[in-house]
Parts: structure tokens; sequence; C-alpha cells
């Protein structure tokens, strides 16, 4: 059965921004009246003064018109020949104090993710004074997923490093340390940038660790006892990937006890007599 992709509109993520001096108040005085500026519900940065769904910054950050019902300009979503989803969005070469990051999911219920591993660009030019537009494909193969949905996710990004304000300020990150973007609080491995893309924790070590296959076992396990008491145990190592080799003795009442470790590799050991 032919599988299909939902497509649904674009939207802007904003985690309740805090307005500051900078590129966006400049917009704001050219975009709206003075009266206009003082009224929060029509010029403040969260604020959908025209209705078309789409709040100030995100206009911002779209070099659209705030006053004007465009919901449909700066943007396009559409699918290649292969059925991947394409998505196309310009944004103002100007642009320095909010970062604009094009996300995709699968489910509406899970974390949104971005990066090139989810969407890989495909071009990135100046197609008119002031723009650059950029188009993103998706990863997936269209068979192996029955809906995605994509969006821009827009926020201030005061110290340029890529992440969003208010996501470094909810996890332990500075918006005012440039540098912050290559830590790695939780010790997993990966930058907070990483984690930003991938929707995970930076605070929490979820890094999945790799599956290790598990050593075969030794096989035709000789034990010999010599002159002296001690035993000479000989095996045949049928596994290339142990750490080392245990050799336990099992005592009557059920106790195992761990007689000698050697390392990978080996095939015999001499296990002295007990005193």
């Amino acid at each position: 059965m032919k599988k299909s992709i939902k497509i649904t509109t674009l939207s802007a993520m904003l985690l309740c921004p805090a307005l500051h001096a900078g590129d966006f108040e400049d917009w704001k005085q050219t975009v709206f009246t003075s009266a206009e500026q003082l009224t929060p519900e029509i010029s403040a940065s969260f604020a959908d003064p025209d209705s078309d769904g789409r709040v100030n910054l995100l206009e911002y950050a779209l070099g659209t018109n705030p006053k004007m019902y465009d919901a449909n300009e700066g943007y396009a979503v559409s699918r290649d020949s292969q059925g991947r989803l394409v998505f196309e969005f310009r944004q103002p070469l100007y642009m320095s104090d909010v970062v604009l990051i094009p996300q995709i999911t699968s489910n509406l219920g899970t974390v949104w993710t971005s990066g090139p591993t989810r969407l890989e660009l495909v071009s990135s030019q100046v197609d008119s004074p002031g723009f650059l537009t950029k188009i993103l494909r998706d990863t997936l193969d269209p068979a192996s997923v029955s809906k995605r949905f994509v969006r821009l996710m827009a926020d201030f990004d005061r110290d340029m490093d890529g992440l969003p304000d208010q996501w470094e300020l909810l996890n332990g990150l500075s918006s005012y340390d440039y540098s912050d973007w290559n830590s790695d609080l939780d010790g997993d491995g990966r930058t907070a940038y990483q984690e930003f893309l991938d929707g995970t924790d930076p605070l929490t070590h979820d890094q999945p660790q790799p599956e290790v296959e598990i050593p075969s076992a030794p096989k035709d396990v000789v034990i010999t006892t010599l002159e002296d008491g001690s035993r000479l145990v000989k095996w045949v190592d049928t596994s290339d990937n142990e750490t080392f080799f245990e050799v336990v003795e099992t005592l009557p009442d059920g106790t195992v006890i761990v007689l000698a470790r050697v390392g990978p590799g080996q095939t015999s050991v001499v296990i002295p007599p007990s005193r």
C-alpha cells in the first residue's frame, strides 16, 4: 500500500523571547508607528497583528511584512521526484540577532530535529539583493515513514552561536557566551549544538551505548593436573572480540570462585595448587 506524506503549515516556535536592543528593535521602528510600538499586542515579538499565523519575530526573520497577510511568502514546501520532502525558505542576509532553524519530525507529539542528517542542504544562494535562499531535502526514504512535518524555529540568538537564547537559558548555557555551543555538560560525547539539533537533553547523558556482540564461548576445554598439584587449563579460542577470559570453579555448595583471568587471544593458563 502506498504511503502518503502529510505537510503541515509552517509555524514558528517561540519560547517567550525577551525583547532587547538590536536589529529586531531597529526593524520594529521601520515597520510600526510610534503608537504601535507602544502596543505589545501589535509590535511585540510574539504578536501577530496581521493574523497570518506568523508572529513578528518570524516575519522579521523571513523578511516579510507583519502588517500584511502573507502566510505563504518566504517559504515553500514540495516533494521531489522520489517523494522526499523539499523545503525552501529565505532569510535576510543582514539578520544577526535571530536564529532561524528548519526542523522536521514524523510525529507532532515527539521532538523536532534538524541538522544535515535530517535535512540535507540542496542549495544556498543569494537570489535577490539582501536575501539568502536555502533549499533543504528530507533525508528519510518516503517509504519508511507515513507522515512528515516541517517548521521554522525562530528565536533570539544574542551570542550568535546558532543556539536559541531560550533553549540555552533552560539548559544550563549562556546566551552571552559564544563558545558554549561546543560544550558537553553531561559528558556523553556530544556538543550542546548537536544535542539541540537532535532534540535531546544537554544535561542528561542520553547517548545510547553501542551494541556489543557477545563473544562465543571457548570450546575443547581440557584440564590436566600436573605433578605439583597445579592444573593446566587449555582451550580453543572461537572468538575475536573478547576482552579477557575468566577461569572459574564451582564448589559443591554452588559457590563460584574466580581462579584466574587472562588476556584476549590467550588459550591456556596454569592454576597453582590450593594451599
